[in-house]
């Protein structure tokens, strides 16, 4: 790639993640679908994953007196089984056929928030939180953009702002 190329990704992460700082969440989300618009959805993906790399590290580094190491452990013994099978499912399929998943997963979060979020009340367990954390792993390494099912698992798990932001960084 040459460095024009390189410009209008920094410019596309910057548009997306300031819209995403009002709207409170999705950066990846809408980073995956723009970028898709210009390069393949895979390679949209791994950028995306590198972008969150950083952008994630400055959020540990801000709220880390927040986390929950303990939890955060355990949670990641959940994760790390998801990540791989998410990762064998990258591998295997096609683009079109990621475009197809990326945007139903879309489309179903969109019918859970607008419909389903006020009728479905739950709590976790820490069980119950690792099984969610485990899927995450599953579609985050697969299709890269799970944040908002971390998003809904972890508001039902109780998590305040701060250690919301940490754990959700971490994981």
């Amino acid at each position: 790639m040459q460095l024009h190329p390189y410009l209008i990704i920094a410019l596309l992460s910057f548009i997306t993640t300031t819209i995403t700082s009002v709207v409170g969440f999705a950066d990846k989300v809408a980073l995956i679908a723009v970028l898709s618009l210009f390069i393949d959805i895979k390679t949209a993906i791994v950028i995306t994953a590198i972008y969150s790399l950083v952008l994630y590290s400055l959020r540990i580094l801000f709220f880390h007196e927040h986390l929950n190491k303990r939890l955060a452990f355990k949670m990641t013994l959940f994760l790390i089984p998801g990540i791989v099978i998410g990762l064998v499912i990258f591998g295997s399929i096609k683009s079109r056929m990621l475009i197809l998943i990326f945007s139903i997963f879309l489309l179903l979060f969109v019918v859970y928030q607008l419909f389903l979020e006020q009728k479905i009340k739950f709590k976790f367990n820490e069980l119950g939180l690792g099984i969610g954390i485990f899927l995450f792993g599953v579609i985050e390494a697969s299709i890269g953009a799970a944040g908002p099912l971390l998003g809904a698992i972890l508001l039902h798990y109780g998590k305040t702002k701060e250690r919301f932001i940490v754990f959700a960084a971490v994981i």
